[in-house]
């Protein structure tokens, strides 16, 4: 699904990737997204609870990079900065790396026009091995543990089917400040 954030296009992909080697495939998804002016990363899937999550995490990565508060020079790294809600690039990128081989992932785009976006898209397709599949949400004890979400902090919501997405989402805004 596409979307548009500030000045950027977005499109938000789930699926499964199939990396033979991490760091070759960073650097070129790097490359890729330098080359035409804007930015792919791929991530664990088991690090993201909604769209919604992303969607916010980059909200905060190109307001940081507007406004000159962004903590690293990189918008992939600063956007691994929010969606796991830390300020430690070490820990986010221990949280959101995929393994080698198949493994469910998220995969997004991010471009000044659609064209770009379509463009990167398909050569992240490439780089990656991604194929668009349904994936499984993660385990919610997975997500607490990652966001040190409390059995309480949920309960405090009530019985809201989106209590966990909600307090994902209070994490990434508390942890921006």
């Amino acid at each position: 699904m596409k979307h548009k954030i500030n000045k950027n296009f977005v499109e938000i992909k789930k699926g499964y990737s199939n990396l033979s080697s991490v760091p070759a495939t960073i650097k070129s998804l790097s490359e890729a997204g330098k080359k035409l002016g804007g930015f792919i990363q791929i991530v664990s899937a088991s690090c993201v609870v909604s769209e919604k999550q992303v969607l916010a995490a980059l909200k905060y990565t190109y307001d940081s990079f507007e406004a000159g508060t962004n903590r690293l020079k990189s918008p992939e790294l600063e956007f691994l900065l929010a969606l796991t809600a830390t300020r430690q690039l070490e820990g986010a990128i221990s949280v959101c790396e995929l393994p080698e081989g198949k493994s469910p992932c998220v995969l997004v785009v991010c471009a000044q026009d659609n064209k770009t976006v379509s463009s990167l898209l398909s050569q992240a397709k490439k780089i990656t091995g991604f194929s668009e599949k349904k994936i499984q949400s993660p385990q919610s004890n997975e997500i607490c543990k990652l966001f040190k979400i409390s059995p309480a902090e949920i309960n405090s919501l009530g019985v809201k089917k989106n209590a966990l997405e909600l307090l994902v989402l209070e994490k990434i805004a508390l942890s921006r400040l």
